[in-house]
C-alpha cells in the first residue's frame, strides 16, 4: 500500500468506474469529440528523449493542436490546448459540450486540466478506463 490517499478527482472517477468512457461506441460528428495523449520520441542516437502531446479530432485524426517538450506535463498539455483553442477559433468553432478523450492520468485529472476544460471551455471529459491502450 502506497500511504497516499487517492485525490479527490480520483475518488471521483472510482465512484463513476464503468460510465467514464463518453466514446466508445460514439459515431462522433466533425469536430464533435478530440483524443490526446503523450508520445514518448526519442533522439540523439537514443540517448535524448521529448514529448508530444497531441490532440487530434476523433472521427478524422486531424490534429488541431500539438506541442512538444522535455517532460510530459501540465505546461506542456496546457500549451497544446491553447493551440486547440486557437485553431477552433480559426474555424469559427465554440468548445462547449465538445468532448476531450484521454487516460486518467495526473496531468488529466489535474485541477488545472479539469478548470480548462470544464469550466473555461465548457467541455465533456471521457476518461480510457483501460488506461492509455483505451485512447482510440
Amino acid at each position: 500500500m502506497s500511504g497516499h490517499s487517492p485525490s479527490p478527482v480520483q475518488e471521483i472517477l472510482g465512484d463513476a468506474a464503468g460510465d467514464l468512457n463518453l466514446v466508445a461506441d460514439l459515431d462522433p460528428e466533425p469536430l464533435e469529440a478530440f483524443s490526446t495523449d503523450f508520445t514518448e520520441l526519442s533522439y540523439a542516437e537514443g540517448n535524448r528523449k521529448a514529448y508530444l502531446m497531441a490532440a487530434a479530432r476523433l472521427e478524422s485524426k486531424y490534429v488541431t493542436g500539438w506541442a512538444v517538450g522535455p517532460s510530459a506535463n501540465r505546461k506542456l498539455a496546457m500549451r497544446c490546448w491553447e493551440q486547440v483553442r486557437e485553431r477552433m477559433a480559426s474555424l469559427g468553432e465554440g468548445l462547449n459540450q465538445k468532448i476531450i478523450h484521454h487516460d486518467p492520468g495526473s496531468v488529466y485529472t489535474s485541477y488545472q486540466w479539469l478548470e480548462a476544460i470544464l469550466l473555461d471551455d465548457d467541455m465533456r471529459i471521457s476518461y480510457s478506463e483501460s488506461g492509455a491502450r483505451g485512447n482510440p
